[in-house]
């Protein structure tokens, strides 16, 4: 069997799954806290790969530390 047809049946596959997934999404409506308990298992069995921890992601960093700071001017426009 050629491998195109091979790609074709794949991609079919694919798109059959999305349509299920989109019919059921319809009929059910949205479940957050099925979308939350998978997404932490995804952040754990992340973490148990890199022995506990999660790998550095610079951007997030740099964007954790300007909201830090933002608080930080809020708190002391506050206090005074």
């Amino acid at each position: 069997m050629p491998p195109e047809i091979d790609l074709k049946r794949w991609v079919a596959r694919f798109d059959a799954i999305a349509s299920v997934e989109r019919e059921e999404m319809r009929r059910n409506g949205p479940r957050p806290s099925w979308s939350i308990d998978l997404a932490l298992s995804l952040i754990a069995t992340m973490q148990a790969a890199n022995g506990g921890c999660l790998p550095s992601d610079p951007l997030r960093e740099r964007e954790t530390e300007q909201v830090r700071d933002t608080w930080m001017r809020l708190r002391r426009g506050l206090r005074r």
